[in-house]
């Protein structure tokens, strides 16, 4: 069961971008409808958001929202928050200028994750620096299917390879997940 349902994300993934819009299914992300306010450029960093699922289950994607400038060479982590474990990556995603919008990037095996156990989902900035977001945008929790996060969910830190924990503002950078229940 747990491979039929790897394998549907990734079709639905797939059938979605071809479509337009590079977005799954609303209940297997984080977000739904939310959009940037505004894209910075700033230092390289280390950029994601905290969140937990109510059920087991595997993140088999990360999303990442760009600008059309942005591009080049990401670096994707997944941590557990309680302990700062790094349970996926770090895996390399080179992404193409020239788009605004959702880019998707699927794992190379999934990472399992437990019910109600905080992780953090990472993509680092590449050389341009580039970054989408959203102040306040986590002022208050997003609750999507089976992924919630918390107010203050997005997370960043300067030291590159290290899990984000520092807060802004209440503020998102659209680091997102692909998740499928189960085992």
């Amino acid at each position: 069961h747990a491979r039929y349902r790897a394998a549907r994300a990734i079709y639905q993934q797939i059938a979605a971008e071809a479509g337009g819009g590079g977005e799954p299914g609303p209940e297997g992300t984080i977000f739904t409808s939310q959009t940037p306010t505004l894209y910075e450029r700033d230092a390289a960093a280390e950029l994601g958001t905290r969140f937990w699922a109510d059920v087991a289950g595997q993140v088999v994607a990360v999303r990442l929202y760009t600008n059309a400038q942005e591009g080049g060479e990401h670096a994707v982590r997944i941590w557990r928050a309680e302990d700062g474990a790094l349970v996926g990556g770090p895996y390399t995603w080179t992404i193409a200028a020239g788009t605004e919008g959702w880019k998707t990037f699927t794992l190379p095996a999934p990472v399992s994750i437990p019910a109600d156990a905080a992780h953090v989902v990472a993509v680092s900035t590449s050389s341009d620096q580039w970054y989408a977001e959203h102040v306040h945008g986590f002022d208050a929790p997003i609750l999507n299917g089976h992924l919630r996060t918390g107010a203050g969910s997005g997370v960043w830190t300067y030291i590159l390879g290290t899990m984000p924990s520092y807060t802004w503002e209440n503020t998102n950078y659209f680091r997102d997940v692909i998740f499928v229940p189960g085992p």
